[in-house]
């Protein structure tokens, strides 16, 4: 009965390929596997959300559960919220790149606020990350963590609006960037790591990005990628011909979406340089962010 349960399962997802039977048959990840057999996406995300609530669960065991639900769920678009009712909420998770400062900031951010909203992001280990108020106003529409040094950690997150819980299951980015300066050479093709999405997500988004000498963005166009054919290394070079002259920094910009019971959310790795055609007008044309 435990063979046939468990190839019923590995039909189903790919389960890391140290989940052996023993792990399996006393895993907490049971309810969820279940769940998935059933083809009940819903109740499985729910138990997903409850076993990591619970306890803490190897991120290479939980993952492919979460893909196998998103994929099957036109990318979390039919995970029913019971909390979020209005917003459109979106947390941003960035790792960012930027000349004089690198790390991890968080945003969230609502683009169809009707009514103040009090917003409160907590990590696996309830600590806050973001607190303060969302109001109808085109000025405090997002909400900026404090930069981190180290990446945020993955699990459950617990997203509260107005007092109402709703848990976002985070997984980790950056064991490999998705954008590389080559030894610091600008002038050299950047490499690019495509991610990997769950099939029914939006395809993975690749840009440049320019802006001024303040950080106002000037305007974007999409990454064009040249693959390694004997190292099959994906590359794309920086533009100069498509952005203004006043153009200071220049940025790559690699996303992933997902939704998760009707809150947006998006991993970004963005690198920004300076531009290495720019020309300075003055000796102290740099500022800090």
């Amino acid at each position: 009965m435990k063979k046939s349960f468990l190839f019923v399962v590995c039909c189903t997802l790919t389960l890391p390929a140290s989940a052996s039977t023993g792990w399996f048959s006393s895993s907490p990840l049971n309810s969820s596997y279940s769940a998935l057999i059933n083809k009940n996406y819903q109740l499985a995300w729910e138990e997903l959300e409850i076993n990591l609530s619970s306890q803490k669960i190897p991120e290479k065991y939980w993952v492919p559960i979460k893909n196998t639900i998103l994929s099957s769920t036109d990318c979390g678009h039919k995970l029913k919220s019971f909390s979020i009712k209005e917003g459109n909420f979106t947390v941003k998770l960035i790792n960012k790149d930027m000349p004089f400062h690198d790390g991890y900031r968080i945003i969230v951010s609502s683009d169809l606020l009707l009514k103040p909203a009090r917003v409160v992001l907590t990590d696996p280990n309830d600590k806050s990350l973001i607190v303060g108020e969302l109001v109808p106003n085109p000025s405090s529409i997002s909400l900026i963590s404090m930069d981190f040094h180290q990446a945020p950690k993955p699990g459950i997150y617990q997203l509260r609006i107005n007092g109402n819980s709703h848990p976002l299951i985070i997984e980790s980015f950056n064991e490999e960037r998705w954008v590389t300066v080559q030894n610091g050479d600008l002038y050299s093709p950047l490499k690019v790591h495509i991610p990997k999405v769950p099939k029914s997500c939006e395809p993975q988004e690749l840009l440049w990005e320019w802006s001024d000498v303040n950080y106002k963005t000037l305007g974007y166009r999409d990454m064009k990628i040249v693959r390694d054919g004997s190292s099959g290394q994906d590359y794309s070079r920086i533009p100069n011909k498509d952005f203004p002259d006043n153009t200071r920094y220049v940025s790559a910009v690699v996303r992933k979406v997902e939704f998760q019971a009707g809150i947006r959310v998006e991993y970004v790795n963005k690198v920004t340089v300076i531009n290495p055609y720019y020309r300075y007008s003055s000796y102290f044309d740099i500022k800090e962010r």
